[in-house]
């Protein structure tokens, strides 16, 4: 182990000599420590650098899942609306048939108030008018 003299402030080596302390080193082992260090700090930046760029790969790779989730939900509205719109064209058509048979089943029913279905029906059984008074 080579041997060195370096110059610190009075405060400096104050702070250093209560550091080691605190870790129960002496001040050469502890500034030997703190050098060393130096090295594996550089090395934790690398690490860090290195998870940084991944969460920031991550990032992008969620940004565009959620991007094209977006975009998949907007189509699937599309396509609800438009169904929506095929329902309530159905119901239309629907209510429409349902007025009209509304329409022909009074038609039918003063018809049959009227006796034209049975004057009808005698007709064509006996030919008489005297059976069609029957069906009044």
């Amino acid at each position: 182990m080579e041997q060195i003299t370096i110059r610190l402030e009075a405060d400096t080596l104050e702070a250093i000599e209560a550091e080691a302390d605190d870790a129960g080193q002496t001040r050469s082992d502890y500034i030997r420590d703190v050098i060393g260090s130096r090295h594996e700090s550089a090395a934790d930046v690398d690490a860090l650098e290195d998870e940084i760029d991944d969460l920031e790969g991550e990032v992008e790779r969620v940004e565009n899942e959620r991007e094209e989730l977006l975009q998949e939900a907007s189509r699937l509205r599309g396509r609800l609306d438009e169904k929506d719109e095929t329902v309530a064209a159905k119901q239309a058509h629907i209510e429409s048939l349902e007025s009209t048979l509304y329409e022909r089943k009074e038609i039918v029913e003063r018809a049959n108030e009227r006796g034209v279905f049975g004057r009808i029906r005698a007709a064509l059984g006996s030919g008489g008018e005297e059976d069609a008074d029957d069906y009044e």
